[in-house]
């Protein structure tokens, strides 16, 4: 713990080394700065404060915990990897950092004036905003539907959390390094790509893309290497494999990540949860949380046109993953969240479920 908050006092001169020092030695002395927070555990420290007592989302309010959010949403902003006033100067953590996002997330959750300040900045440009606009989604499964989730601690927050879900411009996802050219273009370095004519089910996860998406090849390994990512993707993928983030032409439809989503869901009960990886079981968890609040974001039609799935469905995975609370009550929150648009329905799914009958377990 002493180690931590030590890495946590490193990760804040960091911030001010990125924004104030020299032109030519900020680049050495934020890397080193970064390296020794890296090390000492600074960004899992200051995450975990917020599942401490005082801290915690689910308790009421306090001026030292509004204080702490407040602190370091502002050093999470100035740890992204941006522009700044030197060239040298333009290093950070990447905006598709995992832990970053988790600290913000972490910040924000249940904290209507934390979201709200997440959404400002966001949608004036500010840095936090690329920590959605560059989540390797759907890739990295877990890391922007956490976020969002944590990011609708009331209606207004939901509704503009999914609004962002329901219209991305930017996805990642793998491909074999060896595919038709006939359909998409690669620049001779192979790091450029562009889609000539409209896809359907490309690469892992299966992504529909118009025709005039450019790609840009990331290195696959990397891309891979980190916890977030499923790697169980890659077992349908043959030969080579690379990552590509697509960015979406003008005009084109945006992507949906509602449907998505209730695949992370449906992914870990096919073949078996016992199967599932951990990041697929995370993927599955955070898409619950983001899913929950969909109620409050959406009318009742657009609800069961497509967000969710129909309430026979959510009772059967509350009954497939009777050996994974943590999902099972992420499920039954968003029962709870869907029973005012469909109340008697979901009431009558309810009774005739075996799952609430005496001697159920």
């Amino acid at each position: 713990a002493r180690s931590g908050a030590v890495g946590a006092v490193a990760l804040c001169w960091c911030a001010v080394q990125l924004e104030r020092a020299p032109d030519e030695t900020v680049g050495n002395l934020a890397a080193e700065l970064a390296r020794l927070a890296t090390g000492l555990g600074g960004m899992e420290w200051c995450t975990a404060l917020f599942g401490a007592d005082g801290f915690r989302h689910d308790e009421p309010p306090q001026e030292v915990s509004s204080l702490a959010r407040e602190v370091l949403l502002d050093l999470a902003s100035s740890l992204v990897e941006q522009p700044r006033t030197s060239e040298q100067a333009s290093v950070g953590w990447p905006a598709h950092s995992p832990p970053l996002a988790r600290l913000v997330a972490a910040a924000v959750r249940g904290r209507r004036a934390s979201c709200s300040h997440f959404w400002s900045e966001a949608e004036s440009g500010g840095p936090l905003g690329m920590l959605l606009r560059h989540a390797r989604y759907p890739l990295d499964a877990h890391t922007m539907p956490h976020l969002l989730g944590a990011l609708s601690a009331d209606a207004d927050s939901a509704r503009r959390a999914w609004a962002y879900a329901h219209s991305l411009r930017r996805a990642t996802h793998l491909l074999p390094r060896r595919f038709s050219l006939f359909d998409v273009r690669c620049s001779p370095d192979g790091a450029q790509l562009r889609t000539e004519t409209a896809q359907r089910e490309l690469g892992s996860p299966a992504l529909n893309l118009p025709e005039g998406a450019e790609g840009e090849a990331l290195d696959a390994a990397s891309a891979a290497a980190d916890d977030a990512v499923d790697t169980q993707r890659m077992d349908g993928l043959e030969g080579p494999l690379m990552a590509v983030t697509w960015q979406l032409p003008d005009g084109a439809a945006a992507l949906d990540a509602a449907p998505l989503l209730l695949a992370a869901v449906r992914s870990v009960l096919q073949p078996g949860i016992r199967d599932a990886s951990p990041a697929r079981l995370a993927a599955a968890a955070a898409a619950l949380d983001l899913l929950a609040g969909a109620p409050r974001a959406h009318t009742a039609h657009e609800l069961w046109s497509g967000v969710l799935p129909p309430p026979a469905e959510m009772l059967h995975w509350l009954q497939a993953l009777a050996g994974h609370p943590e999902l099972r009550l992420a499920v039954l929150r968003l029962l709870t969240a869907v029973a005012p648009l469909g109340a008697a329905e979901v009431r009558e799914q309810i009774r005739r479920s075996a799952l609430f009958h005496a001697g159920s377990s």
